[in-house]
């Protein structure tokens, strides 16, 4: 494998495990809803970690969800690309277009399905929050 391969998957391993924690946070966090609790009893016995989770938060910003899936389509479209590279390394495969064969540049194109649908995503939601 050479050299510029190796420094990329380095590169590529680093990056994701950046931002690994805000992925986490943005994809696995609770959704609370408010609960509005009627009885004053219980409302007297809650502790100050069920008053933090009774409060409504709020819905992450429209921008900042294009934001995280565009960086979604980069980070899942470098990974995609570098491990073709590798493959296309180990198998002997050239990886210029003109000469690859049809089942490669059918595996080549269909790396951008992954990306192209994170990216169809953020198109989504900005133009679902526009105003007309």
């Amino acid at each position: 494998m050479g050299t510029s391969n190796l420094i990329a998957l380095g590169a590529l391993i680093v990056a994701i495990l950046g931002l690994l924690p805000q992925f986490y946070i943005m994809i696995f966090e609770k959704k609370t809803k408010n609960r509005i609790l009627k009885d004053p009893v219980k409302i007297k016995s809650q502790t100050e970690d069920q008053r933090k989770e009774n409060v409504e938060k709020e819905p992450m910003p429209p921008m900042l969800r294009i934001l995280m899936l565009v960086i979604f389509a980069v980070a899942s479209f470098l990974i995609e690309i570098i491990i073709f590279g590798i493959i296309t390394h180990l198998c002997g495969v050239n990886l210029d277009l003109a000469t690859m064969s049809l089942i490669w540049k059918v595996i080549f194109y269909s790396l951008f399905f992954i990306p192209g649908a994170f990216l169809f995503l953020a198109l989504l939601t900005f133009v679902a929050n526009t105003t007309d």
